[in-house]
Formats: C-alpha cells, structure tokens, sequence
C-alpha cells in the first residue's frame, strides 16, 4: 500500500507560495478560480475563468512567488473556451519544487481592488447541526485535533469563515449551519448544550477537492456531514450523535471513496466499482462502517472485487470473497439487509504499547512505530455481533506507516499473542519513500500488529558462508533463532519436528492445541502444536506405519517436499506436466535416487530456485539437511513468494 492514497500534509503555514494571476491591465477582469487540485507529485491544477465578457488574450500570465516574495517563475494559464459570455483558461504545473510537505499555497489575482484568492490546503469545513429538540441559543461547536482548537458558539460568525448560525427560521427552525476553516488534518467536531451533545471525525487532507468561495477567499471544500443533538440515555453520561441518520457522508471520484464520518453508502460503493476489481476508501479515523447486502452483491458480480481501506496510520486489503458474508448472516440468524461490516484499524494503548516493546526485547528486537489492532466483525439491526477472525489460507494485506525508514533486511512485520506476552515473524516487505517506510503486512488472521527491528550476528557464521546472508535476514525477521545468543550451528542436523515448527512460524501459522494422529507425537512436547499445525496446514505426511518420526533427521528431499507444500499453502503453488519434471531432473546423475513420492516436488523446488544441487550434478536427495541448508531454503521459498523482501 502505497502511502501517497492518504498523504500525510504538513499543517504548518510556512513558507507559502503566493502566485499571483496577472491579467493583461486593459481588461480589469475579475477571475475566478475552479477545479483546482494539488497531486502528491506536488503538481497544481486547474481553471480560471472571467465572467465579465472583456476581450482577454489567448494566455494569462500566474507569476509565482516564495514566501519572502521573490518571483521564482511563470506559469501560463491557456485559452480553453468561451460559454455565455465566460472565457475559461487552463493551468497546470508550478516551477520549482513543491513536493517538500506539500505546503499551502495562495492563488491570488493582481487586479486593482480585487482581494479574491484561494487557499490550497486551506480546508474550509462546513454541515450541519439538527438539534433534536436543544435550544440554538446556548449551544456550543469546537473543532480541536492536530494542535488545533476553535470553539464557535452560536450566533458567531467571523469573516464568514467560523460560524455556528442559522439562515432563516422558517427552514432551519430546528437546526444550525457551522463552518469552519482549518489546516489539512483529522478533526473531531462536537456540539454541545448542557446535557445535550453530537460529535463527528473529519478528514481534511484529501487531494482533488472542489475549491469553493467564502467571504472573499476560496477555499478547499470540506463537506463534514451532518450531526444530529442527542440526550444522554438513561442517566447515564451524554452520547454522541450520528451524522445525519448514521453519518453516512462520502464522496467517489473513479475508484476511490472519501468518507467524512464512519459508514459509507451502499451507492457509493456500487459507483466506484463499476468496471473496477479494486476500491479505495479512505476514511478519517480507526472504523468503517459498510453495507455487508451491497458487498455481497458486488462479489456474486465480480469474484476479483477487493477494498482497500486507508486511514492515517495503516491500510487494509480485504477480498470480498474471504468475508463469506452469507454464511455470517446465516450464523447469526439474519438476512444480509440487515447486516453491517466494521472495519477496525486502532492504535493500541500505550499499555499495551508498552507490553509489545517487552515482548520484542525478549528476543532481541526493538519495536518501531505503534502497533496497530485490526478486527472485523459483522452487526445485526438487533445488535447481535459474530468476529471474522480467520480467512483460511487467504493471506491478506494489511500496512503500517511508519514515520521513519528501516532496513528491510532487519525489520519484520509481528503478531502480538497478549496471552503469551509474546512476538512472531509475520510474512511482511517494506517500501520506503521520502524517509518513511511503509510495511506490508501478509497474514491470514485479524490481531495486533507491529514493526520491529534488530542486529543479530552469530559468530560462528563466517562473512564468506553460503548461508551468511540468509541467516543473518533470517534471524533478525525471527524466522529462525541460533542455539545461542552467539551460535547458531550452520552444520547440526535438523529434526522434522524442529522443520515442521519452522515451517509453521515462516507461514505464521496459528500453533494448535490437541493430540495429532500421529501415534509416536508425545502429548504435551514442545513439539506437538506445530506438528498439529503442520498437518492441518497440508504441509508434513506421516507414514504408512502411523508415525511422524518427529526426532529423526530430515533429509534434503523431505525438505523440498515440504517447503514446496508451503508455498502452495501460501497460495503460490506451481504444477508441473511429467515433461516438465522430467526436463528440471535432467541434469542431476542421481535424480533417479529421488522417492517417488517426491519427485515432482523436487522438480519444483528446483525450478524454483529453492533447491540447488551439491554440485552440479548432484541432488543428493537422501543426505542429511543442516541448519544452514534449512535457513537458505527458508530464505528463498519466503522470497520467491513474495514474503520477504
């Protein structure tokens, strides 16, 4: 998930770019600014157009300006076309750069006694307050986040920027217009009077707005959806409102969704995802609200549909088909008209940050970032709730943002088990842009979520090992751990049982609990809940006899077998036509040693590049595999599929 979807824009008013619209002087037209947008590549675009009917050359000059006023270039704004006496002109670029946090910028005209501009990444926020039986007189509006605060009591109207009024009584008798002007960021907007309150999030920080006209400045438009006054319940403390009958508030350009409050709607939804496998929806806070009816009906329609949800802090891709929304409704006893699906992407509490950083120092790691929870449950009308916790062996993205960049060889995605106090490796790469990291989270559960990092060196690994680099990733991914803090024993054979575990942990598999049905697995070895794991998983057979054999050594083609079921686990499965097997076998002397049971495995592996020979023209497929020979095919199958960087 790229980060640019939901920019992080600088709120600071520094350094602001005045571009000033010199018209030619005879015409003394007044112009008017439309459509105007800012791309994260730092690219602003739009119309200026004059209604006047004065004769205007085929270009208008914007000269632009620093923040200290010196003139640092010219940009032309083109003749597009004339409609009802209005000539329309096109601009598109800024010279110089732009890019740097993507700060306000001004586009003011330079005519005589003309004040009219346009704050770009000046947000100016603007619905509307139902009272529900609160008095006007006495109620209270305040927008507060990012270090910003303003509270508007009724009745203020200030420049026509921050206001909380009513129009004319006889149509909002029983409600109020607030309007506030606000740097890019997330908001919280409440309402109150005495015990009766309203609140809503808000995001200001979209690309592509309407650019609309307040006062004598133009501003980037922020519908902030409706809010309706509520009394507290029961005695109880007061509750927020809904935004106009359950805040449903968005808006769709192409394939994206913009939602202002929590919910978005089941048109909107149904709209950007004509002729599109994906949608993006970005929303203000840490929950979404969807219709499961309409989502339901947009995957029978399209087996490929997928949402991906972005918030500030992390995203979530999610294929429709893994919801399995019907039988949800069918397990709760309900229709999916009356279904809802919540998204959850929340920051955990310093607590539990806390207890997370532990967790990773237990195994030599240092935590960056702050976790993230993701959950998903399904609602009823009723209130009745069931949690979609597992997606099969689904693998589903979700990201981090992280404010900083990392090294991907010695940072990894983890899981946090609360029960444990404990981390584990979850299949994640990273994308770094303008000094942040981005990771990609891969993983087939809902849970909390972290990046961490570390600097594992063993020291009876030389720097000129085949295997060095390998390990190395390896270990600081905990994927695999030395036998020390020091060691790590390239050469000590490796056990099934000890294979079978890494193998669980590289897939992040789920350990689980119970007897297997192998008769020499000893109820309560360390052993047992990954065997179980790894059986269920399709990824170890026993043999004819019953047994698992967990403590004999593991041979270099039980290895390929296993590694090349866990790829097909992952999803990444390749066949082979007996040509095929037969062509990647050619080349060895001994490929006739193979078992048959293994032999197309093999050729995958190989073909693959997950198993190279021990020369040439050797497979050796009955030798003993090492640790070091292991973590290099760990390595690679992990890479290969797309789990490790």
């Amino acid at each position: 998930m790229k980060r640019q979807w939901m920019s992080r824009v600088s709120t600071a008013l520094v350094a602001c770019m005045l571009i000033a619209l010199l018209a030619p002087a005879a015409a003394l037209a007044a112009a008017v600014f439309t459509q105007v947008t800012y791309s994260s590549n730092g690219t602003v675009t739009g119309t200026v157009y004059y209604d006047n009917g004065e004769t205007l050359d085929e270009t208008v000059t914007i000269n632009v300006y620093g923040w200290d006023g010196a003139k640092i270039g010219v940009v032309e704004a083109t003749y597009d076309r004339e409609a009802d006496g209005v000539r329309y002109y096109n601009f598109a670029g800024i010279p110089g750069d732009l890019t740097d946090n993507r700060q306000p910028i001004k586009l003011t005209e330079a005519v005589t006694g003309v004040t009219e501009s346009v704050y770009a990444q000046h947000y100016h926020i603007h619905g509307e307050l139902f009272l529900n039986g609160a008095s006007k007189a006495g109620t209270t509006l305040t927008i507060s986040g990012n270090g910003y605060r303003e509270v508007v009591p009724y009745g203020t109207v200030t420049n026509n920027v921050y206001g909380a009024s009513s129009v004319t009584d006889s149509v909002y008798a029983n409600r109020l217009l607030y309007q506030f002007a606000a740097p890019a960021g997330t908001y919280t907007i409440t309402a109150e009077n005495g015990r009766y309150t309203a609140s809503q999030t808000v995001a200001a920080s979209q690309e592509g707005r309407d650019i609309g006209k307040v006062g004598n400045e133009y501003y980037w438009l922020v519908p902030a959806g409706n809010m309706t006054m509520q009394q507290p319940r029961g005695g109880g403390g007061p509750v927020g409102g809904g935004g106009g009958g359950g805040g449903i508030s968005d808006s769709v350009s192409g394939g994206t969704i913009t939602v202002y409050g929590d919910t978005v709607s089941a048109n909107s939804l149904k709209q950007a995802f004509e002729g599109r496998d994906t949608v993006t929806i970005l929303i203000p806070g840490d929950l979404l609200k969807l219709p499961a009816e309409t989502l339901h009906e947009i995957w029978e329609n399209n087996p490929r549909a997928t949402i991906i949800i972005v918030s500030d802090i992390a995203s979530y891709s999610l294929p429709l088909g893994v919801l399995k929304l019907k039988d949800q409704a069918d397990a709760l006893g309900t229709s999916l008209s009356s279904l809802t699906l919540e998204v959850s992407m929340k920051a955990v509490s310093s607590s539990t940050a806390d207890a997370v950083a532990a967790a990773a120092n237990k195994v030599g790691a240092e935590l960056i970032g702050t976790p993230v929870e993701f959950g998903l449950r399904v609602v009823t009308s009723s209130g009745q709730s069931r949690d979609i916790r597992n997606f099969g062996n689904t693998y589903v993205e979700r990201s981090l943002f992280l404010d900083e960049a990392v090294s991907a060889n010695r940072s990894t995605g983890v899981v946090y088990h609360p029960a444990t106090e404990s981390v584990l490796f979850v299949p994640s790469v990273f994308e770094t842009a303008d000094g942040k990291s981005t990771a990609v989270l891969k993983r087939n559960t809902n849970s909390i979520y972290a990046v961490v990092t570390s600097d594992k060196q063993f020291n009876d690994v030389p720097d000129n090992h085949y295997a060095k680099d390998d390990i190395t990733k390896l270990a600081n991914k905990l994927v695999v751990f030395g036998t020390s803090d020091t060691a790590f024993e390239t050469n000590r054979n490796v056990t099934r049982a000890e294979f079978a575990a890494l193998l669980v942990r590289s897939l992040a598999i789920e350990p689980q609990s119970g007897r297997t049905s192998f008769s020499d697995v000893v109820a309560g070895s360390w052993y047992e809940p990954e065997v179980k794991a790894a059986t269920e998983a399709g990824l170890i057979y026993g043999y004819p006899d019953g047994t698992f054999r967990p403590n004999a050594v593991i041979s270099r083609q039980e290895l390929a077998a296993m590694v090349v079921r866990a790829m097909a686990y992952a999803g990444k499965g390749v066949e082979l036509t007996d040509a095929q097997v037969r062509a990647q076998l050619a080349g060895f002397t001994d490929a006739n040693q193979v078992g048959g049971w293994a032999v197309e495995e093999m050729a995958v592996a190989i073909q693959s590049r997950i198993v190279y020979g021990m020369n040439a023209t050797t497979l050796a497929p009955h030798d003993n595999a090492t640790r070091a020979q292991a973590a290099a095919m760990i390595s690679r199958y992990l890479g290969s599929i797309g789990f490790i960087d």
